[in-house]
This record gives C-alpha cells, structure tokens and sequence, in this order.
C-alpha cells in the first residue's frame, strides 16, 4: 500500500460506498447488499443499490442488525454481476467510506482482486479531529452531526450518513488549518507468511482498521504466535486485551478452523458472548487469523 498527499479540498469528485454482508470475515463471508453515490463537484449525481442473492439461511444476528430478510435475499442479483457492476461504477474515483477498509476488503475478496482506488476514511479523519470522542462510530457521527438520515445498517442509507459527514468533517478539518491529507492506495500483490515475525515490518498506522480497537486472541492460531500477534496489533496501534471478551472489546480474532464454529453448535464461551454483545449493539466484530494477516499486511 502506498500513500499519496493531497489538498483536502480538492476530493469533489468521489464515490462513497458500503456493503453489508453476512458476518465479518471477508475470507468466509459474503456480501448481501451494497450501495454508493457517485459525487460530482460535492453533489450527489448518481446512485446505486443492490441486494445480494445468496445460497444459504442469513444468520440470525445479520437479521436483527440490519433488517434484511431470507425472501429479500432470495429476489437479490448475482454477486459476481453485481461487484462488477460497482467496480464500473465506481471507475478511478476516490472511495469515501467509515472503517472503509473492512468494505474495501470484502469487495477485493468478491471479485478475487484488490480494489487499487486511492481512499478516504472517514473514521481515520474524525479521529485526527475529534480526539477525545469516546466512539467513533457512524451513529456517533450521525448523532454529534445531527444527520437525519434512516435505516441505520442499512448500505444506501449508510452511504447518504457518510456522504454528509464526509463533508462536515472536510469544513472541521481546515478549521484545524489542516490542508492536506495522505490518501492510502491499496497496491495488488500476494500476502506471504514468514516463518519468522519481523517486527521491524511493521509500524504505527492511524489508518489501519485495527487502530485504537480492543482486540484479543482465540482459538488455534496456525500463522503466529498468540505472543506475536499481540506484539504487532500493539505496534500497529491496537489495543490487546486479556483473556476474556468484555463490554470494551472490538475485535475477536479466532484461529481459522475455529471460525466455522461461530455458525454452528460447537462455539466457545468467547464467540458466544461476542454474538450477544454484537446483537447488544456493541461494536464488536469476529474475524479470522488470515483476515488478521491480511489486516496488518495491508498497513
């Protein structure tokens, strides 16, 4: 990944996107919907949203999260069709997104390429300005924003929460007499595991998606050490936790093979509680240890 400088001002003309998807894993999980904006001079010109068909039951969480349904998945478009569709859409243009990269992610896992568009985050951005914000969550923006927009989790309606907060985050930022802004590029290239961590490889990055989260490991991990993967999510800028997953957590990272068991009978006290805290509303997510590697690989 490289990054660019660029005048904040001058990002008029971008797409803003968002995806829902069946879990939180781009390795193992699917999208079920996705919507953008195509922004022309700072307005909006152009829209589009799809639902996405399916082979098998929604999980019940992604149910109460975001409302979809079986029957509205069952009438929903070809992935492959429709990831296309968005990549056509979206073109050369700058993507705006909160926690962007978990979206960036699942579309490169959906078309079996990385997406090499430069990118805002609109998280990362309110972080630099609003440091003393408990949350940073886009009901948060929405909240201190006073943004009307409805159908939180649900990825147009999300999209138009984005868009408007990408705005006001623009006019805070140069209040700040901020100009300019590096703008990460995702570059296309095999993720290798090393047999021997290197940490100097890795280094502070407020825009990396496990920034400023409460992380902790479980399961079997294959591709590290628990000592190691610990060690880098703190050089990154995560925050690791001990054993247990608590009311603070944001990321349960879980060995590959364990994974499969968060859908099904045999899942451990930590995933249990993790799902209910998730359908609590807190924001916790649960992904795998290569969706870890390809995290801290894209820093």
């Amino acid at each position: 990944m490289t990054n660019s400088e660029i005048e904040i001002d001058k990002i008029t003309d971008y797409v803003v996107f968002d995806v829902e998807t069946t879990g939180f894993s781009p390795r193992n999980d699917k999208i079920i919907e996705i919507g953008a904006v195509k922004v022309r001079n700072n307005k909006i010109v152009d829209e589009l949203s799809s639902l996405i068909k399916i082979d098998f039951e929604l999980p019940s969480i992604i149910k109460t999260l975001t409302g979809i349904s079986d029957e509205d998945l069952f009438y929903g478009e070809p992935e492959k069709e429709t990831l296309e569709k968005f990549v056509s859409f979206v073109g050369q243009d700058y993507l705006i997104g909160h926690n962007v990269k978990f979206d960036i992610n699942f579309v490169s896992a959906g078309i079996n390429r990385h997406l090499d568009n430069e990118y805002f985050d609109t998280m990362t951005l309110t972080r630099r300005i609003f440091k003393n914000w408990p949350h940073y969550r886009l009901k948060d923006l929405k909240n201190n924003f006073n943004i009307s927009e409805e159908q939180a989790h649900r990825a147009l309606s999300d999209v138009k929460t984005t868009y408007h907060a990408f705005n006001i985050l623009k006019n805070e930022y140069k209040k700040l007499d901020l100009n300019t802004f590096f703008v990460p590029r995702y570059q296309s290239q095999a993720l290798k595991v090393k047999d021997k961590i290197s940490f100097e490889n890795y280094h502070l990055d407020e825009t990396s998606f496990i920034y400023n989260k409460k992380i902790i490991f479980t399961g079997s991990l294959n591709k590290f050490k628990r000592n190691e993967a610990i060690e880098i999510s703190k050089i990154i800028g995560a925050i690791p936790e001990k054993n247990n997953v608590t009311k603070s957590t944001n990321i349960l990272v879980v060995g590959d093979i364990d994974y499969k068991y968060t859908k099904g009978n045999k899942e451990t006290s930590k995933m249990k509680k993790a799902k209910m805290l998730i359908e609590q509303g807190q924001d916790l997510i649960i992904i795998t240890e290569s969706d870890f590697l390809d995290i801290i690989s894209q820093h």
